[in-house]
């Protein structure tokens, strides 16, 4: 596949609540219905996501090339 799809995958999330829901809950449900790559797959399935924000993060860092799971920065918290 390529990352339109991935893009395509994200942009669906931005504007179906139920798809989103899905791809967060079951993602392997959820993306059964694209063409992906194992690779591809397990970038969006394997994220530690909660949120379309979290996979975004995943999806960069996977067109980048980084091996490592993408995490999203914590924000520090105010003493």
């Amino acid at each position: 596949m390529s990352m339109q799809t991935m893009q395509l995958i994200l942009c669906r999330g931005a504007v179906d609540r139920g798809f989103l829901t899905a791809l967060l809950e079951t993602p392997y449900e959820a993306l059964g219905e694209y063409d992906l790559s194992a690779d591809e797959l397990a970038v969006l399935a394997s994220a530690p996501a909660v949120s379309l924000a979290d996979l975004a993060t995943a999806v960069e860092a996977w067109r980048r090339g980084d091996t490592a799971p993408a995490r999203v920065p914590a924000l520090a918290l105010a003493g």
